[in-house]
């Protein structure tokens, strides 16, 4: 469906769309605060969706979308800035802390201006903010992930990874199917892990694994993976917003994917719109290659 509207509409795909997808995010955001809706077990926002992670996640785009369409007036770009910047530390997920953080490299790469504005903002969150007794709890979550005591780090999905890991051993070659995107086969795993505990695998390169097995698993990664290299190879330097977003997207899918069940089912925005970035890239990269090949 990505292909073929972008084949057929590219105009819209390559001048509309983001902007539009940043204005419904808005409104969706703007409407889940006013109901005040949280996740039962933790207390965080989740603004309406299916959990604060992926909310998280979704106002992370959002934030990178009004920080990079340069298009748009400055009034409107500043006021949706703060308002996905509000969502992300109401949501408390680590994942979308780091994803705002990507937002500003990809917008302003990498310099000593970008790294003097990171180092004084992990100073005033992580030094000044606590000896006032006041702390943002996605930051706070980003913190408490690496554990100095045992020198590891802690992500809550331990079991969860290694569920689908046994999993994938258990049938290398031919994995357990489309239909174990959400199954933990019990019989194989140790008393160690909690039926409780593990629910999914929580790691969409991992749980792509134990569903296609070894065969199926390597053109996945090679198709996500290479290409996604390539494309920041080629593009990550270029002073363009609109290469500068779609390469966000896509990244947020890629990192996102460590930590969920990114790019093995349509059931996650998040899929969908790391998938369409993709798309529009390579369609770029193929109208470039054309021109080319002409002149």
């Amino acid at each position: 469906m990505i292909t073929v509207s972008l084949v057929l509409y590219p105009k819209f795909y390559f001048t509309k769309v983001l902007t539009w997808m940043g204005y419904l995010f808005a409104f969706l955001f703007a409407l889940g605060f006013l109901t005040g809706q949280t996740d039962n077990l933790t207390g965080r926002y989740q603004f309406g969706f299916v959990n604060p992670n992926e909310a998280g996640a979704i106002a992370a785009i959002g934030f990178g979308i009004f920080l990079m369409k340069e298009d748009l007036p400055k009034w409107i770009r500043f006021c949706f800035i703060l308002l996905f910047t509000l969502a992300i530390v109401l949501c408390g997920s680590r994942s979308a802390v780091i994803f705002m953080l990507l937002a500003l490299i990809f917008k302003y790469k990498l310099n000593t201006r970008l790294i003097l504005v990171f180092s004084i903002l992990i100073v005033f969150v992580f030094f000044v903010m606590p000896y006032f007794n006041f702390s943002i709890i996605g930051f706070s979550r980003v913190m408490d992930t690496y554990d100095p005591a045992s020198n590891k780090l802690k992500l809550d999905r331990e079991s969860e990874y290694l569920a689908g890991y046994l999993m994938f051993l258990h049938k290398f070659w031919t994995g357990y199917g489309l239909s174990a995107y959400r199954i933990i086969d019990f019989s194989i795993l140790p008393p160690s892990i909690s039926r409780s505990t593990t629910l999914g695998t929580h790691n969409g390169y991992i749980c792509a694994a134990k569903m296609y097995g070894i065969f199926f698993l390597i053109p996945f990664l090679y198709a996500i993976l290479v290409n996604y290299y390539r494309l920041i190879r080629k593009y990550f330097s270029i002073d363009n917003n609109f290469v500068s977003l779609h390469l966000f997207i896509i990244t947020v899918g890629v990192v996102g994917a460590l930590t969920e069940d990114y790019f093995i089912g349509v059931n996650s925005l998040i899929t969908v719109l790391a998938l369409l970035s993709f798309s529009v890239l390579q369609y770029n990269q193929f109208i470039e290659n054309n021109s080319k090949k002409r002149s």
